[in-house]
This record gives C-alpha cells, structure tokens and sequence, in this order.
C-alpha cells in the first residue's frame, strides 16, 4: 500500500508560488515550503482548509486581517508576504525561516531553564507589544506559534489568522487553543490585549514546568478550569523554581483582566526586572520533568456551554465507510410495506424544515442582519456617526488612551467592519483619549533598583541602563536619567538610567626619595588628598619622602587619602663634655651617645687623658657623626 502524496506539492499556485514540501499540518491550515518563483526565495505557504476557504465571510475577514498583520514589521514578528486566492485555495504567504517551534523544542528537550525561557519570552513581548501598540489582538499564543531558529532568533506567527477564524464561527463557540485559553474567552466576555497576556502566561507556566497548568482529555474540563481555577504556581509543581517567576506567571494569568498587565510591554518591562534581579543558580535552575508527555496543540472549535458534546463529528472518510456497509445489510420485509408512509412523512418534515428555515433566515439568520460598515477606524466621531446612521444602525462610545489613533478618532468597533450585527442594531465604537501619559519622576541619587521601580510605577519602561566612574554620586545610585523628570510623556516611553560605578580608580606612584613637594603635587593631580608625617632618618636627606601609606602601586580612587612620611634629617643629640676624663671612659660615653670617637695623642698620650674634643661639650651634633678626642 502506498503513501497518498498531497496533490499540492509540485503545484505553482497564483502563477507564484511553486509549492515545495510539507512543512506541517494545523487546525485551520497547511503549511507548505514553497518557491516564489517572481523573486527567487524561499517562502512558507499556509494554506486554509477548505471548509474555511468556501466561507466567503471567512474569506472577506481573512484579507481584511492578513493586510493589517502586514502592516507589523518587527524582528521578532513572522512577516507576512502576501495573500491571495487560486481558485478554492486562500493561501497566505509568510516569511520562511529553517527551524522548530517552541512545542518542537518542549517536546524534544522538556522544560526550559528560566535563562532560556525569560530569552524566548522577551522576544515573543517585543513582537507583541508591537501588535498591542496598533490596537491587534494576536488571540492564539501557543508553543506551536512560537518559531526558533537555530542562531537563537525568536519570532511570533500566525497574527490575525485566528481573529478571522473566530468571526466565521457562532455564537456558541469559541476558537482558541484550548489550554492557553482565557476566561473571558471561554465565558463570552469582552475580549482585549489582555487575553494575550493570560496565554504567554501560560506558556511560560509550561516552558519552566514542561507542562500546562490545566490537563484533561476533554476540553470543555480544561476550558471550565480556565473560568473557575486560579493557576497554580509554577514551584507548586517544580520546587526550586524562583518566586520571581512564580509572581510573572501569577500575575500574567489573572482570572480578572484587571489584574494582568494592562498590555504585553507592560510585562516585557516586569520580564526584564525579574531577568536582572535572579542570580546565575536561579537563571541556570534546571526542572527535571523526565516522563511528562508535552502533547501538540491544535486550535479548537470549542463549545462554549459545560453541556455541550465534546465528541469529534465523524469525519468524511469514516462517513463514506458507513454508506458503503449499509448498503450491503438486507433490509427487514416488514420494512417495504412502511415505505409508502415513510416516505409521505419524509415528505411532510422536508415541507416544515423548509418553512422552518425561511423563518429563521428573516427572523434570526443572515437576513435579520447587515455587514457593519467598513472606513471608519481613524475617522471622527462625527464621521462614524453619520455612516452609521446611514445605514440604519446606533451608535455607542466608549474610550480608550491609544498612541496610534489620534485624539477624537475611532480606534475600533464592535463588531468589527465586515461582520454582521441585527438591523437597526448598535455598533460600539472605541474613541480614542489620545496616548495615556504620564509625568516621568526624578530618581537621579536614587539607588538602581528604586529608581527602576519608581520608572515602572509612572508605567513607563526602563531602558538601557549604563554605569560610568562618577566622584560625587556613590556606586549603585542614578547620576542621570534619559528624560527630563516632571515632564509628561506616553505610557512605555523608555527612561535610560546612567548609574554611577563609584569614583574613578588610581594607582599611588612611587614617590620615595622625592621632595615632598613634588610628591604632594603628583598626589593631586590624581585627585587625591594629602596628609603628611614627619620622621628623623639617617639615610633620607631632609624635606624628601621616606615612605608613602597605602604603598606605591596600590589602587585607590578619587578622593581617598594618601599619607606621605617625609624626612627630618638625621636627628641632633647634645656631645656629653669629657674633658679631664680617661680615653677609654670618654670613648664608652660618646659611645653611648650614638657617636664615634676618635683620637689624637700628644706626646704619645702618655697620661691617657683627654685634654680637648671637638665638638665640644654641650653642643649639638648629628646621631651617628664622629667627636674627635685630644690625648694627652
């Protein structure tokens, strides 16, 4: 029995794209490497199942959501190429980069250490915070979504694809991946930027821990435990794991999007602090998870009420395989003879599912309702009135800061342009507050770590952050900051932060045997400050250095104190007077003194006596110089 081959490889699809190979199959989608044969460059092809590309309303909102994803250009955004359609194929073409997804790496290598994961989950906010920043919604973060290349680049895929899947569906579902899943989401509540920041949440629960917080085999119990559990920490299940990124993921993964992070910059900010402040045997903590299953995720179609049939719906195949085997089984004789009122019955159910249908189509299908109209995102308020009411629909406000939209416009509807809404209906427009500012506070003199909270607080973000040698400021606090404090900027603004490193360092030179003056002077031109002792020395002429404290070569830095102990000179004694004395008691008393003697005889010293000396007696002399005795 031989592999089917998948009819698409080899194809040129729009007379572009020369479908390569299989790259790997999704929930909404195919993606396929492919050759864009205009400019001569790999690209990833992913092409929408069918039953979503014969949605024309799918096919409206997926053009729709594929140009604004288009928009976003960001290293750490898959860049959308292109979109189109080739007959029943809507294809979207992305950037094609050699690598695994995170659920690739998961699987393969199990939890991440929080080094790893904290890299991976900068780049996945970077590329977010983006998106969030031009009012999108990514709606399904998941491993599978997260590309790694293999010289360490992160980037984030598939922007858009679900916001249009979920405008395809009813009512009573929801799309979503399940597990990373928010409880708004699940409940049918309003949904924003914040239902992104629940899933990376829940991401980075499963980076650290190798699984999700929330398994079961069915997914309606998975998605009940999203509504009414609070997620667990993440050392609930790996002990070790540092309650830093405890308080990240709890914080992410709020029940009430309240207490999220208001937006995916908000939590890059607190990823960074939380990065800085774990030390190398924390970052470095690795979670043996050995024999935990990391099973691939798939974006569901999932029944939004606890009642629902979690089952699968049999699939074409196995449909065709029934028809096949009933045929084959003998029908009952009794059941001929019903066949005539079988038939009438059939007949009679037809006419009132019929009937049925038209009454729905006017009462409650597609035709109680119109597409809301497009064009006005960016447009006054005034504007988006008068459209509005031309088509015969209300309008209600509400408000919102945005640093994309300028103050007074439209910053977005619900429902969005292109999805249906009942005639005579409400559309709620967001209006835009223009960008949310804040005043940037002073934390010049503060230490690094207050100044960082006191930047985060004012919801402003801390940028580079460099250290210089500074004489005044003592090490670790702010000397200067990259905005002006008091001044009013956008929410996020980057503060830069110069932090001193302490005074500049020196080292002392080796100033033994100069002048003292000299010596002060090298001294200060160091910046260094100068006190001076004085001792006698024999060997040191008077006036020069005899030694310096600390010693020659030690390093020290501006402003610190050098001692100089600078000479006196040998040290004067009083010459005791021998006169009259003996020779050898005299030489025993000078002796004594620290002098040396010597002697002169007269006549041959005949009475051994000391008959004059010089110096003389009770003057001052130098310790250790020479009293020369006459003998007589």
């Amino acid at each position: 029995m031989t592999a089917s081959v998948d009819p698409l490889i080899g194809r040129l699809i729009d007379q572009r794209y020369l479908v390569r190979g299989l790259v790997a199959r999704g929930g909404m989608a195919v993606v396929y490497r492919a050759e864009d044969v205009r400019l001569d460059r790999d690209i990833a092809l992913k092409v929408m199942h069918s039953h979503l590309s014969a949605d024309g309303a799918f096919v409206h909102r997926f053009r729709r959501e594929a140009k604004q994803a288009a928009r976003l250009s960001h290293p750490h955004l898959t860049a959308v190429l292109d979109q189109g359609q080739d007959g029943d194929i809507v294809y979207l073409a992305m950037e094609y980069l050699p690598n695994i997804t995170l659920r690739d790496r998961l699987k393969s290598g199990g939890p991440l250490t929080p080094r790893e994961a904290l890299r991976i989950l900068d780049g996945v906010l970077q590329g977010l915070s983006v998106a969030h920043e031009a009012g999108m919604m990514h709606r399904d973060i998941k491993p599978e979504n997260i590309l790694l290349g293999h010289t360490g680049q992160v980037k984030l895929g598939d922007f858009g694809l679900a916001r249009a899947v979920s405008a395809s569906t009813t009512t009573s579902t929801l799309i979503g991946t399940v597990g990373y899943i928010s409880p708004e989401l699940v409940s049918g509540g309003v949904a924003d930027v914040r239902s992104d920041i629940y899933s990376v949440g829940i991401m980075l629960y499963e980076m650290l821990t190798g699984v999700q917080p929330y398994r079961d085999e069915l997914p309606i119990r998975v998605a009940y435990r999203h509504v009414h559990d609070t997620v667990p920490a993440p050392s609930d299940l790996v002990p070790g794991i540092a309650k830093g990124l405890d308080e990240l993921v709890l914080w992410a993964t709020a029940r009430e999007p309240d207490h999220r992070p208001i937006d995916a910059a908000a939590l890059l900010g607190e990823v960074r602090h939380v990065a800085e402040t774990l030390g190398d045997e924390e970052l470095d903590f690795y979670a043996d998870r050995t024999g935990l299953e990391v099973e691939p995720q798939r974006t569901h179609a999932l029944a939004s009420s606890p009642d629902a049939d979690g089952g699968d719906a049999p699939s074409a195949e196995t449909q065709s395989r029934k028809t096949v085997s009933n045929r084959t089984v003998r029908e009952p004789r009794g059941r001929k003879r019903r066949r005539g009122f079988g038939a009438l019955l059939a007949g009679l159910i037809a006419v009132v599912l019929v009937l049925c249908a038209g009454g729905w189509y006017f009462l409650a299908g597609p035709g109680s309702t119109i597409p809301t109209p497009g064009g006005l995102v960016g447009h006054t308020r005034a504007d988006a009135d008068k459209t509005l009411h031309g088509a015969g629909l209300h309008a209600d406000y509400t408000k919102k800061f945005s640093a994309t939209y300028d103050k007074g416009t439209i910053v977005s509807t619900d429902p969005a342009a292109g999805d249906r809404v009942s005639k005579d209906g409400t559309v709620t427009m967001v209006v835009s507050k223009g960008p949310h500012m804040t005043d940037v506070p002073n934390v010049v003199g503060k230490k690094l770590d207050a100044a960082k909270d006191a930047v985060q607080s004012s919801n402003l973000s801390v940028g580079s952050i460099t250290k210089k040698y500074n004489d005044s400021v003592s090490r670790g606090e702010v000397v200067s900051q990259g905005v002006k404090s008091g001044s009013s900027h956008p929410w996020h603004t980057t503060v830069d932060l110069t932090v001193s490193r302490g005074p500049v360092p020196v080292q002392i030179p080796d100033l033994d045997g100069q002048s003292a003056d000299d010596a002060e002077k090298a001294l200060h031109d160091q910046d260094l400050k100068v006190s001076t002792t004085r001792s006698y020395s024999d060997s040191v002429a008077e006036g020069s250095v005899i030694s310096v404290s600390p010693e020659s070569g030690t390093t020290v830095h501006h402003g610190d104190t050098v001692t100089l102990n600078v000479s006196l000179g040998p040290k004067q004694v009083k010459v005791p007077n021998v006169v009259g004395m003996q020779a050898a008691k005299a030489k025993k008393v000078l002796e004594a003194k620290g002098f040396t003697v010597k002697t002169e005889k007269v006549l041959g010293g005949y009475f051994n006596t000391v008959r004059g000396q010089d110096p003389a007696g009770g003057t001052k002399a130098d310790n250790g110089s020479t009293i020369t005795l006459t003998i007589v």
